[in-house]
């Protein structure tokens, strides 16, 4: 291998001055010596469930929030362990009443005991208020 294989022959010509960074520039129009600059962007575009967030919490803005006391806390509980209680006994059991046979989930069975309980204890009561106003 001899040196005429190897091109090291730079041109450099005259020497050019060191180049120095300049300040970009504020607006997004292109700087004026032609050289193209980089877009402007916003710092990050929302996202789907952002923008649908927004738009579902601007009109629900009107709609007063509960106020979180330790009631409401207690209420909020006391129905997720009854969903829970129900949701674990859902096995289908037979009721016999006055001669009907029927077959349904122990869950619903409770509740309708729980409704009818209540009814005959408000007619009950309502009787008493009846007799008193006479």
């Amino acid at each position: 291998m001899t040196d005429d294989d190897l091109d090291l022959d730079l041109d450099l010509g005259p020497e050019t001055p060191p180049v120095t960074p300049r300040a970009r520039p504020t607006t997004r129009e292109a700087p004026k010596s032609g050289v193209p600059s980089a877009k402007v962007m916003a710092e990050r575009k929302p996202g789907v469930l952002s923008r649908v967030g927004s738009s579902v919490s601007g009109q629900l803005s009107h709609i007063s929030r509960p106020n979180w006391s330790f009631r409401n806390f207690l209420i909020v509980l006391a129905v997720l362990v009854s969903l829970v209680v129900l949701a674990e006994n859902w096995a289908a059991v037979r009721i016999s009443f006055l001669g009907l046979r029927l077959e349904l989930p122990k869950a619903l069975a409770f509740l309708l005991n729980i409704i009818l309980g209540g009814a005959l204890t408000w007619f009950w009561l309502r009787r008493g208020v009846a007799a008193r106003e006479e």
